[in-house]
């Protein structure tokens, strides 16, 4: 969709200048909404290369394939096609996923209109001097990874909190009109798939995650 904040293109040329081809790469894509990432890959490393990289910026964590740290089937005694890493490392195999924790220090609010006519700053002293601080309270509203604070609550809704219970959440849905198709087993049998009839949309039930795909805000809301 043109206007869809999601959109995005991700630019994996180590020779790419990304300062200044930007403009040129995008213009087929005008006038959509679209954002733009650079992540050089360079395919020309050998394994050598690679480990004295890895020893160079030393990272924390390197996710890669597990077959980097064996030979070849074929050539068992090649050690020297085998990846040398000091950092710790998280072997993603074709087709896998795996649930990174990454740490964060803060994360970017959406204000509503009330919110921001409510702040008042004030100075508060730390270990580097002052810094300008406003105390805000409002309901706290997260969809699509991107948090939004908006004014007190005018009225108290039931939610969905904690573990899903599956019927219940079956229920739910078909009490706001949203009938499910069909339900997937997934994984060990604690993993769901519901997929809704009218919206093409889905909801992805497990015990620490439920995520929603639907292209309707009002869906997913």
């Amino acid at each position: 969709m043109a206007d869809d904040k999601n959109n995005a293109v991700i630019l994996i040329e180590p020779e790419y200048c990304f300062a200044t081809g930007l403009s040129t790469t995008l213009a087929p894509f005008l006038p959509m909404n679209i954002r733009s990432y650079f992540f050089p890959i360079d395919p020309s490393l050998n394994y050598t290369q690679a480990g004295k990289l890895i020893k160079d910026i030393r990272p924390k964590t390197v996710i890669t394939s597990p077959t980097y740290f064996r030979p070849p089937v074929f050539q068992p005694n090649r050690t020297d096609l085998v990846l040398n890493c000091d950092a710790e490392v998280v072997k993603l195999a074709s087709g896998e996923t795996v649930n990174l924790l990454q740490p964060q220090s803060h994360i970017n609010v959406e204000l509503s209109k009330e919110q921001i006519e409510q702040i008042n700053l004030q100075p508060l002293k730390t270990t580097d001097g002052y810094q300008l601080v406003a105390q805000l309270s409002g309901i706290l509203k997260a969809r699509d990874n991107k948090p939004k604070l908006t004014g007190p609550p005018t009225s108290c809704s039931n939610v969905l909190y904690g573990e899903v219970d599956l019927q219940e959440l079956i229920t739910a849905l078909s009490s706001n009109g949203l009938t499910p198709n069909k339900i997937d087993t997934l994984g060990a049998g604690n993993h769901f798939l519901i997929s809704l009839s009218d919206h093409n949309s889905s909801i992805t039930v497990s015990p620490n995650v439920t995520s929603i795909t639907s292209q309707s805000g009002s869906v997913r809301q």
